[in-house]
């Protein structure tokens, strides 16, 4: 009687488990994204990033030339450095398609129930509010970030550390046989 139990008890919960999570469905995948406007949050993402970029080539020259005003050549350099950097990013981000990454990711870690409520949510006024507020959110956290990077001398001289361990573990190895010359 008891395996009985058991076995009714383990049936109905694997059916309720199934019944309970089950795989997004690509529609629910595909609306989720819409709503979520990924393509204009990465594009304002960019334009931020590329703002962080022309603060980082900032820092890097003043550093490089002790500088704390701008010459005309330190503002040129800044200019390039950004640039190069910013077309750097660009072009990864051509050669990688972020929704079928998003696609990709949605199907990985969301049930369609969870994706179900994640419509709702992005459909409500208050959801698209939140969500149109990501760039801004990415770009104070970039900022900050980068902030204390650059003012924190504690942290310049760990990563630099760091850097260093890294570089003596990568030399200590041997070549490959086609880079020995």
């Amino acid at each position: 009687m008891l395996k009985k139990i058991l076995t009714i008890s383990l049936f109905t919960f694997s059916l309720s488990t199934s019944v309970f999570a089950s795989a997004p469905q690509e529609a629910s995948i595909k609306q989720a994204i819409e709503l979520s406007h990924v393509s204009e949050i990465l594009t304002k993402t960019m334009d931020v990033t590329n703002a962080t970029f022309h603060e980082q080539a900032t820092q890097r020259v003043k550093r490089r030339t002790g500088h704390t005003e701008l010459t005309a050549q330190d503002i040129e350099a800044v200019d390039k450095i950004s640039k190069i950097m910013s077309q750097s990013l660009s072009n990864m981000m051509q050669t990688i398609n972020i929704t079928q990454l998003t696609e990709n990711a949605f199907r990985k870690y969301y049930t369609e129930e969870e994706l179900q409520v994640y419509i709702k949510f992005l459909s409500s006024p208050e959801g698209q509010s939140i969500n149109k507020k990501s760039p801004l959110l990415i770009q104070d956290v970039m900022k900050t970030f980068s902030d204390t990077l650059q003012n924190n001398t504690g942290l310049q001289t760990q990563l630099k550390s760091s850097d260093n361990e890294i570089k003596s573990i990568i030399n200590s190895l041997p070549k490959a046989e086609n880079q020995k010359k």
